[in-house]
């Protein structure tokens, strides 16, 4: 999920972040009985006679298994499984998935996506390694390689633990379940193998892949209309045209003059080249949308946007004992003209740099090894972005409401996939085949219950977009469809989470007392009574899937190798790590050796 490059360490870290805001972190307690890590080894390559193989980290719950039960499995999806795992504990005592395995006597299978966490390819790149050699290191990072893993290890799962049950989905239903990239894949799994899963939770899925995603800001602009931050919005969106601006003009002396007042530690840059130019405007995109967005798409206004615009209205700031509310309504731009408030702007952006640090003293801090383990997933969600995916989000100036400068673009996000991994993506990533075959927001799976917050960014790209050019503007609907039968008239077995940011309906019948109010709560706990019951409705239809004259076809049948390692395995890790803490994914020295300059930030 990224930006551009020039803030490539923001939001890889977001795909870190986001891993943690859908699933929302669950520590195992001390009443819990440790889940051993498990490995299994897989084809690197599923489609050809390459004889690869690597090994595949996934952790498995039968605590609550009876014979016939269905199997969950929680897809990690662009982050290490150390992050999701938790919600698989017998212990985890907010419902979420814990609470299926209770109601429908299921067994929890946390699963990592291939290149992530333990599950690399052997001879993973250094910080030395030229791009060519990385892109050529992660040339069986697909996503058809990917889910052919999970069909793969769906047809041959058996437990020592339960070794008289066959648990294979031959026997047994599965039911995948995901947010986010995840939930994309649990999505594509029900289409590509419904064979292998018979049921989906496909939550905050950005099916839509798309190489140019301005509309990711679109949430954003809309929260703080919403929320009373409307004077804001008009100040950021001048700050934007004023950034613009001076990189048009190239301005040195009034961007480094800002810089120096914005950012801890900006020693400058004194050469004259066009890569000195260069750093600059990564600097600058840096410290401005990093710093006004925050964590946003996890955490809504309260991820550091709100105290963003509290801040520039402040008397601390301003430095005015005499501006009212009313004064100040239409922003700060409109009242004190965009000079001052350039420079308010700056101290703000100083000081929130240094509050974000404090505010995450608390926190898990990472060991050398847990940090470069981060720095690796965080690349290869980089590689899948400029591959496949897309997701560059950037500006588009022609908005009244734009928010970004206009010098983030498609162009500067491949140019940071091409720094990172060479001439291989000069061309940008292609999404085309995966569009073509899985129909984006068009699509209309069975046994799929789709959900996305209402402040959710991806929401743009999701199956219940209401914001894009071409969106099919498709109409929602909770009345569960018979197994094994999409919804009438094309519609979407879903529902939106009233004020919800980006996957957090995971958190079922949490305690929380989060700022977005009763009906936020209310509707988490809904959509967690809507796959109940929509369980409840398959699950007893669930037959060994026979394929008919109207099922659509894989593009590359799913086959079956003979690989090793399909036993438990012993325990490689620290308890620690077997316990499922989550990674803060905060900045730290994110890929700092492949990528070269960029601003670190918290």
């Amino acid at each position: 999920m990224l930006l551009s490059f020039d803030r490539l360490l923001l939001v890889a870290s977001f795909c870190m972040n986001l891993v943690d805001a859908k699933y929302k972190e669950k520590r195992a307690v001390s009443t819990d009985k440790e889940l051993v890590p498990q490995f299994v080894e897989l084809p690197l390559d599923h489609f050809s006679k390459n004889p690869g193989t690597f090994k595949n980290r996934y952790f498995v719950n039968d605590a609550f298994y009876k014979t016939g039960g269905p199997v969950f499995l929680l897809d990690g999806g662009e982050g290490s499984v150390n992050s999701s795992v938790g919600w698989i504990y017998t212990s985890a005592d907010s419902g979420g998935i814990t609470d299926l395995a209770k109601q429908f006597n299921g067994l929890l299978i946390a699963w990592e996506h291939r290149y992530y966490g333990q599950s690399y390819p052997p001879n993973q790149p250094t910080n030395i390694t030229e791009p060519d050699d990385v892109a050529k290191y992660y040339s069986y990072l697909t996503a058809e390689q990917a889910l052919e893993d999970v069909a793969v290890f769906a047809k041959n799962f058996s437990l020592a633990s339960q070794a008289e049950k066959d648990l294979r989905p031959s026997a047994v239903p599965w039911v995948m379940i995901g947010a986010s990239y995840p939930g994309v894949r649990a999505a594509w799994m029900r289409l590509r193998n419904p064979e292998v899963v018979f049921a989906s939770l496909s939550s905050s899925a950005p099916v839509e892949l798309q190489i140019d995603f301005w509309q990711y800001f679109y949430a954003y602009e809309q929260a703080l209309n919403d929320y009373g931050y409307k004077g804001c919005l008009n100040d950021l969106h001048a700050f934007a045209n004023w950034l613009t601006d001076v990189v048009a003009k190239k301005d040195v002396a009034v961007i480094e003059a800002f810089l120096y007042n914005s950012t801890v530690s900006y020693e400058g840059v004194k050469a004259s080249t066009t890569q000195s130019w260069q750093d600059r405007i990564d600097s600058l995109g840096s410290i401005y949308t990093n710093t006004i967005l925050g964590d946003f798409q996890g955490q809504g206004l309260k991820g550091g946007a709100a105290k963003v615009c509290n801040a520039l209205k402040s008397r601390q700031y301003t430095n005015d004992a005499k501006a009212t509310a009313t004064n100040l309504k239409d922003g700060i731009v409109a009242y004190y003209g965009l000079n001052y408030s350039v420079a308010v702007l700056s101290s703000v952006l100083y000081d929130r740099q240094i509050n974000a640090t404090k505010e995450e003293e608390g926190n898990h801090t990472k060991t050398e090894e847990e940090q470069a383990e981060s720095d690796a997933d965080s690349l290869t969600w980089f590689y899948q972005t400029c591959t496949e995916m897309g997701f560059f989000q950037g500006s588009n100036i022609t908005r009244s409401t734009n928010v970004v400068p206009g010098f983030d673009t498609v162009a500067s996000s491949i140019r940071g996939c091409v720094k990172s991994f060479g001439s291989t993506v000069k061309n940008g990533p292609n999404p085309t085949a995966l569009l073509k075959k899985y129909s984006g927001w068009s699509m209309n799976p069975t046994n799929v219950l789709s959900t996305n917050g209402q402040y959710d960014p991806w929401r743009a790209l999701s199956v219940s977009s209401d914001f894009s050019p071409s969106f099919p503007a498709r109409n929602l609907t909770t009345t569960i469809p018979k197994a094994n039968t999409p919804p009438p008239n094309n519609q979407i077995f879903g529902m939106i989470i009233a004020n919800g940011s980006h996957a957090n309906d995971f958190d079922f019948n949490s305690t929380d007392s989060s700022d977005k109010g009763t009906a936020h709560r209310m509707d988490v706990n809904a959509a967690h009574g809507l796959l109940i019951a929509a369980l409840s409705s398959w699950l007893p239809a669930y037959t060994t899937y026979t394929p008919t004259s109207t099922t659509k076809a894989t593009a590359v049948p799913t086959t079956l190798p003979s690989v090793t390692g399909w036993t438990d395995a012993e325990a490689t890790e620290t308890a620690k790590t077997s316990k499922g803490y989550h990674d803060s994914a905060k900045m730290g020295g994110i890929i700092a050796g492949f990528l070269g300059s960029a601003v670190l930030m918290s």
